[in-house]
């Protein structure tokens, strides 16, 4: 099952050499002797500052630096659908099992992770959830809106259900 192949995953030593953003994977320079594990974006690859410092420092790290990513393209794909006026609360969280959900106050909440993602593949779950604002249901009006909004949305879906596991360190 999944939650066991993930508590496997987590639980083996790794080295990160390239991390994923918005579809292309950079190179890691592995910067030593800093106090803490800090993660900064340099042009065309990332640097990790690193001391003495556990997976588990590094892994917290690089999901600070997705969910900051996540708090600055989320609501620029919002702005650009338009709907920043509707909006009331955006949330950025590490959903195990979605990659995005509409309540019925209008509170989006996004999964991180999507920052791994291709950006087509993100705007469609923007996508996807700003329809709900307007159908909050999966019928064929709101399916029709969604691909109004992103035409090769079945692409994405279909990218999601085939990669979307893989989106993970």
């Amino acid at each position: 099952n999944l939650h066991k192949l993930d508590r496997e995953l987590e639980s083996k030593p790794k080295v990160v050499d390239e991390i994923q953003f918005l579809g292309n994977l950079y190179p890691v320079e592995i910067v030593p002797g800093s106090k803490r594990a800090k993660l900064k974006f340099k042009t065309n690859k990332f640097e990790l500052c690193l001391g003495d410092h556990t997976y588990d420092a590094i892994r917290a790290e690089l999901k600070k630096w997705y969910t900051q990513r996540a708090r600055e393209v989320i609501p620029n794909l919002i702005e650009n659908f338009g709907y920043s006026n509707r909006v009331k609360r955006i949330a950025i969280k590490g959903q195990r099992t979605c990659w995005g959900s509409c309540s019925s106050k209008n509170n989006l909440n996004f999964n991180w992770k999507l920052m791994m993602a291709p950006m087509p593949v993100v705007n469609y779950i923007v996508a996807h959830e700003l329809t709900h604002l307007d159908h909050m249901d999966h019928s064929v009006r709101f399916w029709n809106a969604v691909e109004q909004r992103c035409p090769d949305y079945r692409k994405h879906k279909v990218w999601l259900k085939q990669h979307g596991r893989l989106l993970r360190f």
